[in-house]
């Protein structure tokens, strides 16, 4: 409505300019050229209300160049030089009448002589005029689908990725509760069956907050580390005194919004080729801190390290593959992931992406 609306305002302000520059062309060719003394105020009057008949044609016009394809079929040739004519004609019909009325008429003609000049003398005049407003709603036609198809791809487009997300979503989702389901059978198999209870509640806990962000695709930091910390508590039970955690979590990141279950694949792969690894007890840290716009994410293992030449992009294991596409879908290039060898003995994942706290539109990167 509102862009009808200024539609009908752009074509009226139109056509009164054209009736304005009408007007001061009359007045000086009457009174420097013919001799014929008349007010500007009388051209006024006797010039812009002709115009506002194209202003009254320039809506049926616009329509009908929406609906003609390229090249128009005959029937629409038609329809443009029937509506080009009735234009023509009405725009002659009030010009006649406006002259007569406000004295602008010149000669000795009668209403119907004069209306029959104007549609012959100035037929380019009027041949102009309606291509101008043909031009202008062709321009404005091409411009609007350009922008509806445009719409329409960048809907498919955030379709395709909520769709990848969700797929990949599903696929990690199933991955890490078999693998905590592992962990609580090793504990049944053991006899440990206190242990095992509570490996079983603190995986409900889990798969209930799982389940609860199941349609988002961010949630805030707290949440992840909340979620987290459950699953570190299981590793806890089963590494007993092997395994240390150290937690260095600035407050102010806390309602930070990141992508679901971010972390915990890192820290299980810090985990299972660190921790697993060693013979002692080892040491994991986990540090999240902000650096203007950007939330940096560190997992640090005192393991053996990745091997050497260890590329990141080529690794196959389930866990980091997903998070890396995962990043890419949502953030695009706006987000790294990196997973380093530390000097000495260790292993160094960083996670830096976009820091923001609302909750975006489907949390989608669709560039």
């Amino acid at each position: 409505m509102q862009s009808r609306t200024r539609t009908w305002w752009i074509v009226f302000a139109a056509w009164t300019a054209a009736g304005l520059v009408s007007a001061v062309e009359t007045y000086y060719y009457c009174n420097t050229f013919k001799g014929f003394p008349v007010s500007l105020a009388t051209c006024l009057m006797g010039r812009i209300p002709i115009w506002y008949v194209w202003a009254l044609a320039t809506p049926l016009i616009m329509r009908l160049t929406e609906r003609t394809t390229w090249p128009p079929r005959p029937k629409m040739v038609l329809a443009h030089l029937g509506l080009f004519f009735v234009a023509s004609l009405g725009f002659s019909l009030v010009y006649a009448f406006v002259d007569m009325r406000t004295g602008l008429a010149m000669g000795e003609y009668s209403y119907s002589q004069r209306v029959l000049r104007m549609l012959v003398g100035w037929i380019l005049e009027f041949l102009f005029d309606y291509g101008i407003v043909v031009f202008a709603s062709a321009t404005i036609a091409a411009h609007r689908r350009h922008r509806e198809s445009e719409r329409r791809e960048a809907a498919l487009t955030t379709e395709l990725v909520r769709a990848q997300l969700s797929a990949l979503k599903s696929q990690l989702q199933p991955h890490f509760l078999f693998n905590a389901l592992n962990t609580a059978v090793a504990f049944v198999r053991q006899g440990d069956v206190k242990t095992a209870e509570r490996t079983l509640l603190l995986l409900s806990e889990i798969l209930r907050d799982v389940l609860r962000q199941v349609d988002s695709a961010d949630v805030t930091l707290r949440e992840e580390v909340a979620m987290l910390k459950r699953y570190l508590e299981i590793q806890e039970l089963r590494f007993a005194d092997r395994l240390r955690v150290s937690w260095t979590i600035e407050p102010s990141v806390l309602e930070a919004r990141v992508p679901l279950l971010l972390l915990q694949p890192v820290v299980e792969n810090a985990v299972r080729h660190g921790i697993a690894c060693r013979a002692s007890a080892g040491a994991l840290g986990i540090h999240a801190d902000r650096e203007g716009d950007r939330l940096h994410l560190t997992v640090r293992d005192d393991g053996p390290g990745p091997p050497e030449g260890f590329v990141l992009k080529a690794c196959s294991g389930l866990g980091l593959r997903n998070i890396r596409e995962r990043l890419e879908q949502q953030y695009g290039g706006a987000a790294e992931f990196r997973l380093e060898r530390i000097d000495g003995g260790g292993a160094l994942a960083r996670i830096s992406l976009p820091f923001r706290t609302e909750l975006a539109a489907s949390g989608i990167h669709g560039g």
